[in-house]
Parts: structure tokens; sequence; C-alpha cells
């Protein structure tokens, strides 16, 4: 078989990665793990309709631009796309980072469904992490005093070895202080809520810089 045969991409798919701000000057990196749907065209609609692939289980429906307007406020470099090169490039872009002595806090991006097996979520917002809780502690403290929001502890999910890998792999591995964001879908399902979850991340996030740096991280 030929090397071009045996490639998933072809020529025309969207390239696997995606990096804004490459050179951006901010402490932040941003991860966006599930920001988009698009297939390769060798795998057609993996025998899906499309209505299903508008769904949650094709992509985090609005954190594309939650993470994209983020990158724009913070000035941070922000990766996404395809797990082998996606991860590739954000393993150089941490390690270029590291090799010119420049700090780095790691977000990694994500959004949930506001129902789940016929359950309304509450929670607007997830703060998640495993073993290292230098930014999410503050992030929740930061999060909650915001005084309009329905803040989750490591909800609607946790952080852990067999189901995650940028958080342990490319945080605690690395000992970067970082954290997992999840945002409930229908509050950025718009540019409008996109917006304004990416300003106000924005704020918090700085907010937190501050005070890590104060504590001497």
């Amino acid at each position: 078989m030929s090397e071009a045969a045996d490639r998933l991409l072809a020529p025309d798919d969207p390239l696997p990665v995606r990096v804004l701000r490459p050179e951006g000057r901010s402490d932040f990196v941003l991860t966006a793990d599930h920001a988009g749907r698009a297939i390769p065209k060798r795998l057609g609609m993996l025998g899906l309709p499309e209505d299903e692939l508008a769904r949650h289980i094709a992509w985090d429906i609005g954190i594309a631009g939650v993470t994209e307007r983020l990158s724009e406020a913070l000035g941070a470099a922000a990766v996404r796309e395809i797990f082998q090169p996606y991860h590739a490039r954000i393993e150089q872009l941490l390690e270029s980072r590291s090799a010119s002595g420049r700090r780095t806090l790691l977000i990694a991006m994500h959004s949930f469904t506001p129902v789940f097996k016929s359950v309304a979520r509450k929670v607007d917002i997830g703060v998640l992490y495993n073993r290292d809780a230098r930014l999410p502690y503050i992030m929740l403290d930061l999060l909650r005093h915001e005084g309009d929001l329905n803040v989750g502890d490591n909800q609607p999910y946790a952080v852990g070895d067999l189901s995650d890998y940028t958080v342990p792999v490319h945080g605690e591995q690395r000992g970067l202080p970082h954290v997992e964001i999840e945002i409930r879908q229908d509050l950025i399902a718009d540019a409008a809520g996109q917006a304004a979850w990416a300003a106000r991340l924005a704020r918090l996030l700085s907010e937190a810089d501050a005070r890590l740096r104060e504590s001497g991280i």
C-alpha cells in the first residue's frame, strides 16, 4: 500500500491542528481538545446522520468561539484539533516556552451538555483538576465570588489518568499550573454568549495569575 493510500487525512482535508498566536506574549496557553467536528473525507459521515454530528458526541459546542476570543483577550497561544498532531504541537509549544524560560499556565477549555440522561445540569461552569489544585482553587474562589454562577468543583466531570490526557500529560507531568474549564453549552451557543464568557474568563484568569505571582508561583 502506498504512503498516500495509508494516510487518514487527504490533502483537501482541514489541517489536523490549528494554532492561534503561537508567539503570544501571555503566560497562558489555551487548549481546546474538542473544538471542531470536521471528519476526514476517507471516513465519510461515520455512518451517522447530520443531526447527530451537530450534537455533543461530535464536539464541544461553543468552545471554539470562547477559546478564540479568550486567546485574543489574553494575547495567549491556543491549540486545537486532531489527537496525535494536536498533542505533538502542544508538546512542541510547551517545550519551546520552557527552553526560553517562559512562565506557562495551561488552561484546557471544554464544554458540556445542559442535559444528561434526561436530567438538567444546574452547574454553569466546572473547574476540573486532579493532583495539582494551585490554580483550580483560586479559580473556584473567583468564580464563586462572581455571585451569579453555579460553580462545579470537579463537576460535571472529574479529571483522571485514564479518562484524560491534556491535564495529566501536559499539565501534571510538566509541573505547570493548570486548570480544566467546562462551560455549559447553552451559555455559549451563540457569539454573544461566547464573547461574554471569554471576557469574564480573561478577567478572572488574569486575577488568578496575579494571585499565583503573589504566592511565588
